[in-house]
Order: C-alpha cells, then structure tokens, then sequence
C-alpha cells in the first residue's frame, strides 16, 4: 500500500504551476491512495480549485481542513465553512472528508483530524496563561481575527477531538484493519514541537500551532504505526514510544509556494 500525504498547499493563482507540477510528480508513483492535510488554499475558491487539481489522480483522495481553510471570508463564516461548505466541496470532487468517515483498503486504515490547537504546545519559558493566549490571539495570529465560531478554542479542539477518537477506536475495533495510519492538521506529539531559542514571535506562536491532548490517545492505540502532520511549516522526523509498538512520526515541511509530501 503506498499512500502519499502532502499539505499546507495554500493554493493560490500564483502556485498553480508548481502544485500542477507536485500533483503529476504525485501521480507518478502510482499511490492508492493520497492525503490532504490541511491548508488546501486560500478562500473557499483556492480549495475549489486545489480539490480539481488533485481530482487528476486516479485514486481516492482524502482531504482534511486546515485554520487557513476555515478562514471567515468572501460572506462565510467559519461555521459555515466547517459544517458545510468544505464537506460539500469535498464531496462535489469525488473525495472523501476524512473528518467524517475512516476509509479503509487492503488491511490499512486511515483515520484523520484537523486536531484545532489548544494551546497544550505553548512554551514554558513565555509567562503566558491560557487566559492570555485566548485574550491576545488576534495580536499574535491570523486566525484571532478571521476564525468567528462560537467556540474556544479549546472547546472545539475537545468536540472534534472526541469525533476523532471515537472514529480511531473503531478502527481498533475492526478485525479486518491490522494498521493505522493517522494524519492531523496540527501536530500532535511533544516530539513534533519546535523551540526556536531568541525567537519571540514563533515561540509565543506554539500555543496555536499544537494539540498535544491527542498524543497520549494516539500512542495507547495498538495498531497506529504512523502519525502524518502538517500546519508548522516545520519538517520533523521523529519515532514516538508508543505504548504497544514505535510510531513513525512526520510533520510535513510545506511552506507558501514550496509543496511537500511524504510517501
């Protein structure tokens, strides 16, 4: 089984040629299957048009939000983004919103979240309380100003965090799937997070790049070999204790006209 996960695609008209250039390296290796991890494009017409490159690919494609996806603009709201106008795009292309529903071949399952940070990988040494970060988020990231839910952060990082274990556990659950790989938006394990010593701005900014609350449910499962995240821009390459097995852990390191996948 060769499965393909890229993300942070950003597209935007100006990337296009690169991405078209990524998605036919992409078919190239003939993958079962190819992953999108978040930060398809910019505004809904940037995911529209993302989701008809990858469509070229004769294979199914599993897609996942990222913030930048959920961003309130052109007369959307976030909400509206999240509950129906992303599945609906999604769905129009042929793919599958891997939010939503496992997908599941030949022995391997796939289970995947957006995992919204909650500030569980904001640095120690910052004399920052939740409270603090929740309160000042517009003066530190984008989303503080373009994200417009109902919930906190917090809040919705647990409601969907629940959803993605609940669909985890029925992959645990099913005898047909003897491994699972498991890709996020946000990274989720302490082995992921990236300190830059002397650098305020980013380190400040790693309470809204992490979700370190599903780690701890990711390595209790026995049939997880591989975690796939994106969102930081960072690339790591790490091996996490898992409780039952080692679990490969990969942050893709995609930036704004720089595509990147891991195979």
């Amino acid at each position: 089984m060769r499965v393909v996960v890229l993300s942070d695609t950003h597209y935007l008209p100006q990337y296009r040629t690169l991405l078209e250039k990524t998605v036919t390296e992409i078919a190239a290796l003939n993958p079962d299957c190819v992953i999108a991890a978040g930060d398809v494009g910019e505004r809904l017409m940037g995911f529209d048009a993302m989701l008809a490159l990858l469509s070229r690919l004769p294979c199914p494609r599993l897609i996942l939000a990222g913030n930048h996806d959920l961003w309130a603009r052109d007369g959307l709201s976030s909400q509206e983004l999240w509950e129906h106008e992303l599945p609906r795009l999604t769905h129009n292309h042929g793919a599958i919103w891997l939010e939503g529903a496992n997908w599941v071949s030949d022995g391997l399952g796939v289970c995947g979240t957006l995992a919204w940070y909650d500030y569980t990988g904001k640095d120690p040494a910052i004399n920052m309380t939740d409270a603090d970060y929740a309160s000042n988020k517009a003066q530190i990231v984008m989303d503080g100003s373009l994200i417009n839910w109902p919930w906190t952060d917090q809040a919705f990082a647990a409601q969907i965090g629940a959803a993605f274990s609940a669909r985890l556990a029925a992959l645990e659950a099913d005898s047909a799937v003897r491994e699972i790989l498991v890709v996020t938006h946000a990274p989720i394990f302490m082995e992921a997070v990236v300190r830059k010593p002397g650098n305020y701005a980013w380190n400040v900014g790693n309470a809204y790049f992490y979700n370190l609350t599903l780690g701890p449910t990711v390595t209790a499962s026995p049939k997880v070999s591989a975690v796939i995240s994106a969102h930081t821009h960072e690339g790591v390459i790490a091996t996490v204790a898992g409780i039952h097995r080692p679990i490969e852990l990969r942050v893709i390191p995609a930036d704004y006209g720089k595509p990147a996948y891991v195979v």
